[in-house]
């Protein structure tokens, strides 16, 4: 496994994290169990939009 983790960020990582030139994160709720489907938006920072495509 990476140092990025196992669990999706539930805020705007900060710019160009990890190299990127558009970090994307969970603009939602993580469900509460494994295996669980939730319907959320993913989004991707870029620029000065915060939340360019969901």
């Amino acid at each position: 496994m990476g140092s990025g983790g196992t669990i999706i960020p539930l805020s705007s990582p900060s710019r160009n994290h990890c190299g990127t030139d558009t970090t994307g994160w969970l603009n939602g709720r993580l469900p509460k169990k494994i295996g669980i489907i939730v319907n959320e938006s993913i989004c991707f920072a870029s620029g000065s939009d915060e939340c360019l495509i969901s």
